[in-house]
């Protein structure tokens, strides 16, 4: 009986371990830029033994809804300083890589259920270095679930076993600097990262009066039916058509949408 405790224990952190993972590179041009450059670091778990730059203790995820590390992860706003700013142009395709790091491992994969969300938030007087995205007003640009799949099998998200998370930024975006946020999350892990843009484009979109801004932290409850799932009710083939992240609708540049396609 020992011996089966103590192969189920280290399984269970094996299996842990390697459901672990961070988006620290962004994808711009098509081309996968270099792990945060325009991506904003993240501490190590405390109380966990890592080195203070071993990737694999910043692979935590958050799972305190009213943490800080809700708007771009853990203490990251001590690194946006450092943090390059990214020129991007309306329009245009990006997206977030899991970390080059582990490539040709089990952590360079989404390896949960789960949908992944982008926001974008305009940094006040164009200033992302003193600019934490806590008192951000977030509008959600991509919604990545299974709602517009067009794959054979409906049944699962479009991210799973995924190392990369693409979207459109809409053409109609305001020129300006923001601090772009991916989430990926699965009952009550989020994954959370934010890089900074410098959006460039003709603009003219505007987002409607009554429009619900999220705020990081302050919009996810636990108890959002979204957030925490029901699987007795999603497993059921086809139900995952019918989800519907959690936050506000996306907004496509002239329109708020509730199901937009976008690639994985």
């Amino acid at each position: 009986m020992k011996t089966f405790a103590s192969l189920s224990l280290f399984s269970l952190i094996a299996s842990e371990a390697h459901a672990h993972y961070i988006f620290s590179h962004l994808i711009l041009n098509g081309e996968v830029t270099p792990e945060f450059k325009y991506v904003r670091d993240v501490v190590v778990e405390p109380g966990f033994n890592y080195a203070e730059n071993d990737i694999k203790g910043k692979f935590r995820p958050n799972e305190n809804f009213d943490s800080e590390a809700m708007a771009c992860g853990r203490e990251a706003a001590r690194f946006a300083a450092t943090t390059q700013t990214a020129d991007v142009i309306a329009g245009q395709e990006i997206g977030f890589r899991l970390s080059k790091q582990m490539e040709g491992t089990t952590f360079d994969q989404i390896f949960h259920d789960g949908p992944a969300q982008a926001y974008l938030a305009r940094a006040p007087n164009e200033d992302l270095v003193h600019f934490n995205g806590t008192d951000g007003k977030w509008f959600k640009i991509a919604s990545i679930t299974t709602a517009h799949d067009t794959t054979p099998n409906p049944d699962f998200w479009i991210t799973y076993r995924k190392n990369t998370v693409n979207f459109i930024i809409p053409k109609a975006t305001p020129p300006g600097k923001y601090l772009l946020r991916i989430e990926h999350f699965m009952d009550p892990q989020f994954y959370v990262s934010c890089a900074h843009v410098n959006i460039i484009g003709e603009g003219g979109g505007h987002i409607p009066a009554d429009y619900p801004y999220a705020t990081f932290p302050g919009t996810y409850k636990y108890d959002d039916p979204a957030i925490h799932l029901d699987w007795s009710i999603w497993n059921k083939p086809g139900a995952l058509l019918k989800y519907v992240g959690p936050g506000p609708a996306v907004w496509t540049g002239e329109t708020v949408k509730r199901g937009v396609e976008f690639k994985a």
